[in-house]
Parts: structure tokens; sequence; C-alpha cells
């Protein structure tokens, strides 16, 4: 089977055997044959195919295929394959057989009803299919090629600032600043003092190696005041810690960090480990402090770093986490070094099965080492930069939200007449009201619709429409208007009763999780179970009120009733209080609200 793709294109792939290897235990077919799997999930997936292009003409395959194998010229292969790919044909499919080995049940497709259209309009429906499916394909890669952009874009962007930044072009150079190589001369001098008081040991050398080495072939140029070096020349400490006998951790003591609690933004502490006083002291080689570099040198997070904080005390590290001490130069200054992708590309990883950085290839490395006045500025300006990157990667996200609240708030303002301008000439509400219940009790205002313009007034929703249900109707075919047809879930399904609902009604859930949500009938049909007919007052504009209703939605979604199935509200919802304006006003206001809405959505779909 898993030389059928799982598409709606009909490809598939063969090697040639001999007809006594296949002639028993297998299925057999012939050219212009459509066939599909019958096993889940291959049948979900639309495994199925036109069989052509086989040599000799016939072939043989799995049991697992069911084969058909049209009258004639009646039935185009094609529409009978799209038929076969159909929501109607493949979600309406009954299994029988253990959860692993499920197959439609015998006579499932034997049984099934078949559409025919006209040979000719066939044909058209195939040709309309097959272009509709090249026109998606195409938005389909284009789309995969703008997420990839979108999911990449952030992290190309924080390389570029780093690799701009280590090779002096993030921040103007300062000619009043100490060069990098008097500063590399405090360096070596600094390390020199550390070794005579017996707090580091002096580096072996090799003999390509001098105090003063002279770097050829460099990389890329750098800026005056800049010098080339080593990331051991700059540092005290290169090396990576171990791990306890037996992992021997405690609840508490002192920090333990692996690989997982070095990320590139810092340290991680949600999941740090801890080992007692005792093991740390035999593993005192392997000690951290404050502003010590920690960068993962083994396996999948391989390259990943961060500075420990200027506020951390004391604490240890595994084998597969190595310290970088530096000396006289800013740490976040290496730490910029290290993640961007000059770093990464000179990196020398060795190891078969678990890759790893040795010791040595990281010592050597050449690292551009900017004066000490220019690190500070790098480091600023670096930070603000990803800081403003963060922004960018969370922005779609945060827009959505936002986009949501400002919808809310524009049916606020549209409810307290503030989205478009009276108009004094308008009937006042008032007396649509009237013409609604001549002894409805007539509210200009109240505690929660404080101040309202002029001509409007104030009822509940349960004066403006009610809730009723369909006329029944017997032996008549109708399209079932349940909530998984109207939301285009699903294909529609004929019943021959209902209660009959003429297209164009409004129906709202009254049962489930999203009670309250408003649909619009497309055609005739039978009310669904977890419906009743929205019945709105000819007087108001329709539009108008179900504005309100999406207003106070999410006050219906929160106070449903019901354990086991959550109900609507009615009581709630008929209490709803419904600001009146002038009809004309009414539909100012949807058409303010519908171009608003036109435009954030425009917006989201380009996110």
């Amino acid at each position: 089977m898993e030389k059928i793709d799982a598409t709606y294109q009909s490809n598939f792939s063969f090697s040639v055997r001999k007809w006594h290897e296949i002639k028993s235990g297998f299925t057999h077919f012939a050219d212009g044959d459509v066939a599909f799997a019958k096993i889940t999930p291959c049948f979900q997936n639309r495994k199925s195919m036109i069989l052509k292009g086989l040599p000799n003409g016939i072939g043989a395959g799995t049991t697992e295929l069911k084969v058909l194998r049209t009258y004639g010229n009646t039935i185009s292969t094609e529409y009978l394959l799209f038929f076969l790919e159909s929501p109607y044909f493949v979600e309406e499919a009954i299994f029988k057989g253990t959860a692993n080995q499920q197959r439609i049940i015998s006579g499932y497709l034997e049984n099934k009803l078949f559409p025919i259209p006209p040979q000719k309009e066939q044909q058209r429906i195939v040709d309309i299919i097959n272009a509709s499916f090249t026109v998606a394909e195409t938005y389909s890669k284009a789309q995969e090629k703008l997420d990839s952009l979108n999911n990449s874009l952030a992290a190309s962007l924080r390389k570029s600032i780093l690799q701009e930044a280590i090779q002096g072009k993030l921040v103007p150079q300062d000619p009043n600043d100490e060069p990098a190589s008097v500063l590399l001369e405090r360096i070596r001098d600094e390390k020199e003092r550390l070794i005579k008081e017996g707090k580091i040991k002096r580096p072996k050398k090799s003999k390509a190696t001098s105090d003063k080495p002279h770097y050829e072939n460099v990389p890329f140029e750098i800026p005056d005041g800049w010098c080339w070096t080593t990331i051991e020349d700059v540092c005290s400490k290169i090396g990576s810690g171990s791990t306890p006998k037996g992992s021997n951790y405690s609840k508490e003591g002192i920090p333990f960090f692996r690989s997982q609690n070095v990320q590139n933004d810092g340290i991680v502490l949600s999941d740090i480990k801890y080992i007692s006083d005792e093991v740390h002291q035999s593993m005192i080689g392997t000690e951290v402090v404050a502003n010590d570099l920690l960068l993962n040198i083994t396996g999948g997070s391989l390259g990943r770093c961060a500075v420990v904080p200027r506020d951390f005390d004391i604490g240890n590290v595994s084998q597969h986490v190595c310290i970088l001490r530096t000396v006289l130069v800013k740490p976040e200054y290496l730490h910029c070094f290290i993640l961007s992708s000059f770093f990464s590309k000179s990196m020398k990883i060795t190891g078969s099965g678990r890759e790893g950085l040795p010791k040595y290839n990281l010592e050597k490395m050449l690292l551009p080492l900017p004066p000490i006045q220019e690190q500070e500025r790098i480091i600023i300006e670096a930070k603000q930069l990803q800081n403003n990157i963060d922004k960018i990667d969370t922005c779609n996200g945060n827009l959505v939200e936002l986009i949501s609240r400002t919808k809310s708030k524009i049916l606020d303002l549209a409810i307290h007449g503030k989205l478009v301008p009276q108009d004094p000439t308008d009937e006042p509400a008032s007396e649509l009201l009237k013409r609604i219940n001549p002894k409805a009790e007539i509210t200009c205002d109240n505690g929660h619709y404080q101040k309202l313009p002029e001509g409007w007034v104030i009822t509940p929703m349960q004066t403006l429409c009610a809730l009723v249900d369909g006329e029944k109707q017997n032996g008549i075919e109708r399209i079932n208007l349940d909530v998984k047809y109207l939301r285009g879930e699903r294909e529609a399904k004929v019943l021959t009763s209902g209660k009959y609902t003429a297209a164009k009604t409004l129906l709202i859930l009254v049962d489930g999780e999203n009670s309250g949500e408003v649909f619009r009938a497309p055609v005739d049909g039978y009310q669904g179970s977890t419906f009743k007919r929205l019945s709105i007052h000819e007087v108001m504009y329709t539009d108008y009120v179900l504005q309100v209703i999406n207003l106070h939605r999410k006050t219906l979604r929160e106070n449903k009733v019901g354990s086991a199935i959550p109900h609507l509200n009615k009581k709630l919802f008929k209490a709803i209080n419904v600001p009146i304006p002038p009809y004309e006003e009414q539909k100012r206001i949807v058409n303010a609200i519908n171009q608003t809405f036109t435009i954030l959505d425009k917006i989201m779909e380009n996110l």
C-alpha cells in the first residue's frame, strides 16, 4: 500500500513480477480499472488510483484493494475516482475488525448510492476539479514556502545581527577606544598573574604557538582597532563537567546544570537538579561561577549557550556542557560570537553516534576581538535588536488576540451609539418599539447603557425575537440542516421528515459548547435537533440584532446550563438588554461594522 500516494491525484508505482509469482494470493486488475484501499487508515487517507500504463495491460496487488471496472464507456473513470475520494464516500463508511486492522464492511461499496450525471457533465465536473486542484496545489506550495520563510525569519535575523556584530558592522567604531591589541596584552598579563597565584594552570603550547601570534588568511576583514585571536587566548578556563556516579542527585543543595538547562536566551532552572556539598567537593574542577559562559558540546543541542547570571553563587555542570571563563572580555560578547553563523560554520564536529565539539577545536577557533568599549556597545545594540525580533516573532499571536478584542470593542461602541453619527430626521426607536409591542415599557437609559443617544431606547431581547421550531412535515425529502453541514464540515444528508425551515431562516444553536452561535440556512431543509429558529420582529433590522447577539456570545458560552449536554441559557438570552437605535441608524451601524470587520479579516488572512 505504500506504493499508492495518499492524495487526490491517482499516483502510484509498481515493480514487475512474473505471472506465476502473483497468480494466486493477490488481487488482480487491468488497465482502466479503478482501485482503492479498503483498510484503515489507508482508506481515510484516500489511497486510490486509476490503473493505467501496466505492462501487458494487467497487474496484481495486495488483497486490501477493492477494484472497480465500469461498463463500457458509460462512467468516466476520473469521475468514479473522485467519487471514491469524496467525503460522502469516505467519511460515512462503516468498518469492522480490530482497532488496528479495520476494513469497510461487506456491502458498503455495493450498496452506496452513486450519483450519475450525464456523460458530458461528468467530464465538465472532472475538468473543473482538476483545474481547482491545480490552483489549490499551487497555493499550497506557495503557502508552505511562506510558512517556512516566516518560521525561519526570526532565526535568520538573529544570525544576521550577530554576524554583523562580530564583523564590526553593528555599531560605529570610536578612535578613542583602547585598541584590542592593547586589551590582548592586558589579558596575557592578567592570565600570567593568575598562573603565578596558582589559580589557573599554564596551558601547554604547541610548536606553532607563540606569545604574539600573527593570523594570515583570516575569514573576513575587521575594523581598525580590532584584532584576531583565539578563544583559548581570552579564556582562563575551557572545560566540560562530569555527571555524578549513579546520577547521585539531591532534592536540594548545589545546582547541577545539564544541557537542557542551557538555552540561548538564558539559564533555565525549571528542571534543575541538585548535588550534595560532598559530591560538589569531589567535582571541584567542574565548578560554575557567575559570568561563566556555558556551551553545550554534544548531541542535538550542540552550540546552544548561555551566560551565567551575575547574581549566581556556585554550581556544577555535566560532561555535555563546557565552561568558558573569559579574562577581561565581556562574556556577553563571546555569547554573541558563539551564536553567530561564523561560529556554527567553524565548528569542527567529531563523532558518528553522538556528535561532539572537541576541546582542542574550540580552543583554537579564531575570534575577532573588538576594543572593550565597543564590546559594551555591541552587547547593548544586539540585545535591543534581539528584543525587537522577539516582538516581531510574537506579533502574529498578539495581533490575532488584538483583532478579536477590536471586533468586540467595535460591537460595544456600536450598541452604545458611538460608531456612526446620528441623524435627527430618523424615526425614533420608540416608534419601532410601539409597533413591536404597544404595551412595552419604553426605557431610554439604564445602568448598563448610560447616556445613549437621543432617539434610542432599550428593551429585553425577548421583546424583539423568539426561539421557535419549524412546522413538522413528513414524506418530503429535504436536507438535514445540522451543525456540521452548516459549517461546511460534511456533505448534506437527506431526511424525509422533520421541522421545515425555509432558506435564509436564522438558526441558533441551543445545545452544545457553542450554544448561541447563529447560522443562516442556505437552502430549504429540516431544522437540526440542536437548533431553534431565531424569529426576529420584522420592524427590526435583522443584522443589527445579530451583532448584538455576537457581542454577548462569550457571556452565553460561559453561562450555559445542563451537566451532561450544555444548553443555551434561554432565560439569560431573553433578558439581554438590547439598545435600539432608529431603523436607518441600525443599517448604518451594521454597514460600518461589516466594513471594519472586512479589513480586520484581511489582516488575519495575511498573518
